[in-house]
C-alpha cells in the first residue's frame, strides 16, 4: 500500500503529464528506471522535437523549502546516467542525441494545483 508521500508524488506527476502533454508535449516514457537513475517523465518537446527529462517535485507547502531547491547536482546526474541508458536500450540510438533537462514543481491545496515549469535547469553541470 503506497504511503501518503507517494500518493502525493503521484498525483504530482500525473498533474505534470497533464500539463505537459496541454503544451504539445510527446510523453515518452514515465519514471523509468535505470541503473544509477531515474527519470519522472521523458518527452518530446513540440517545436524542435529535442528531448526532454523532467523532475517532477511535489509540494503541499514550503516547510521544508521550495520544490525546485531538492533539485540537486547528484540528482542531475542520476538523471544523465538514466538518460544514457534510455537513449541507448530503449530507443537504440548509437549516440546520446541532445536533451535539456527541465523542473516541473507542483504545489498541491486540497484538490488545487499550482505548477511551475523550469526549463534547462541542468545546464550548468552537463
Amino acid at each position: 500500500m503506497p504511503s501518503p508521500r507517494q500518493l502525493l508524488g503521484r498525483r504530482g506527476e500525473a498533474a505534470a503529464r497533464i500539463f505537459l502533454e496541454r503544451r504539445g508535449y510527446e510523453i515518452l516514457a514515465q519514471n523509468y528506471h535505470a541503473y544509477g537513475g531515474e527519470i519522472d517523465i521523458i518527452a518530446r518537446e513540440p517545436q524542435s522535437r529535442g528531448y526532454v527529462l523532467v523532475e517532477v517535485k511535489t509540494r503541499t507547502n514550503t516547510a521544508y523549502g521550495r520544490a525546485e531547491e531538492s533539485i540537486t547536482r547528484n540528482k542531475i546526474r542520476s538523471m544523465m546516467c538514466a538518460a544514457s541508458r534510455y537513449f541507448y536500450t530503449e530507443l537504440r540510438l548509437s549516440e546520446i542525441p541532445p536533451y535539456e533537462i527541465h523542473a516541473i514543481t507542483v504545489t498541491v491545496k486540497g484538490d488545487k494545483y499550482r505548477i511551475e515549469h523550469f526549463q534547462n535547469v541542468g545546464y550548468e553541470w552537463q
